[in-house]
């Protein structure tokens, strides 16, 4: 039995009674969070957690949309992931087709609201197995995926200058 298995079992993630409710999950998000209350709704109603739904900041501008939402990690796995393959293709000669980057921004992009859902529902369920009050769950998750257009500002920066210094520092053709 893996690790995650031990923490998250399959019905906790396929029933929706189990899940974080609406209100914890609007608190979670912050203000304007209407769009992915929608989507939490339709997520519910097919009992999959990630369920296609399209966000246009996401499909278009990626590190702008995971900067809004404060996923740092993901941030940094797509621009590692980008900056990685630059220096792999450098090293080795392999050439990766440019579809395989849009690809992945469009699976983002249709993907993104699903991977906010399942970061809260996992805090939650982790705080609901250590046994955490009502108050305690409504304060560990108030406002934890709240940004602003600063922090998608700052993402977008980081993100491509992190690109443009890789481009920079391999060598040229």
């Amino acid at each position: 039995m893996s690790a995650y298995s031990e923490r998250v079992s399959r019905a906790q993630l396929s029933d929706p009674e189990q899940w974080i409710g609406p209100e914890l999950f609007a608190a979670y998000c912050g203000d304007d969070s209407e769009p992915l209350l929608h989507y939490y709704d339709k997520a519910r109603a097919k009992k999959k957690l990630l369920v296609m739904d399209l966000d246009w900041l996401a499909l278009l501008m990626l590190p702008a949309w995971l900067g809004l939402h404060r996923r740092w990690a993901m941030c940094v796995t797509f621009t590692f992931f980008v900056c990685g393959s630059m220096i792999f293709e450098a090293l080795t000669q392999v050439r990766f087709p440019s579809g395989v980057f849009g690809g992945i921004g469009i699976a983002f992009g249709l993907m993104a609201r699903g991977l906010l859902l399942m970061d809260a529902n996992g805090l939650f369920l982790k705080l609901k197995k250590q046994g955490a009050s009502p108050a305690q769950m409504a304060e560990a998750l108030t406002d934890r995926a709240k940004g602003s257009w600063v922090t998608a500002l700052l993402a977008v920066i980081g993100c491509l200058g992190a690109i443009f210094f890789t481009a920079l520092i391999l060598p040229q053709d």
